[in-house]
């Protein structure tokens, strides 16, 4: 048994253009927040709605796999809804391009077992497009640090230490 000097707690989400949480559907932020949660938190709604896609954002964020045979490419998690804007073909291709770029992040309280301290701590993984060669690439950011994307490498490292997850 581990000697836990922390334990994490999931406060909320923000989802972005993944699956049925449209980056289009909110104009006035960049994502859908999700949360808070609470001790007991229950997500009800009637079929198709989304509910088991809060579940399939927490194990893309957290590099978990999802259902096998029911995602077969990365790409296939991003809600396909595109705009036309003003009939102009261009911008047209532009959202159909971005269409495939989403992210999901997690937000933590961790708090410190033998202080009582609580620390905010947020992981962040997406699909991003690059511009030049218009490939595609997992992007990981950790407490909103954008301007030092994490390596794959240094992500799955902070997720087996910080969080005790063996993924």
């Amino acid at each position: 048994m581990s000697d836990l000097k922390h334990s994490i707690k999931l406060v909320s989400m923000e989802l972005s253009n993944f699956k049925s949480f449209s980056k289009f559907a909110n104009i006035n932020q960049d994502a859908h927040i999700v949360g808070p949660f609470t001790n007991f938190t229950g997500i009800v709604g009637p079929n198709g709605v989304g509910k088991s896609n809060i579940f399939d954002a927490v194990a893309f964020a957290l590099n978990l796999s999802l259902a096998p045979g029911k995602v077969r490419h990365t790409r296939e998690l991003a809600n396909r809804l595109n705009l036309v804007t003003n009939g102009d073909n261009d911008s047209k291709n532009q959202d159909s391009q971005d269409s495939f770029e989403f992210f999901v992040k997690l937000n933590f309280l961790k708090i410190n077992s033998e202080t009582n301290k609580q620390e905010k701590l947020s992981i962040q993984r997406g699909l991003k497009r690059q511009p030049e060669t218009g490939s595609y690439f997992n992007e990981y950011i950790v407490n909103e640090d954008h301007e030092r994307p994490l390596l794959y490498e240094e992500y799955k490292k902070l997720l087996d230490t910080v969080y005790h997850l063996d993924i």
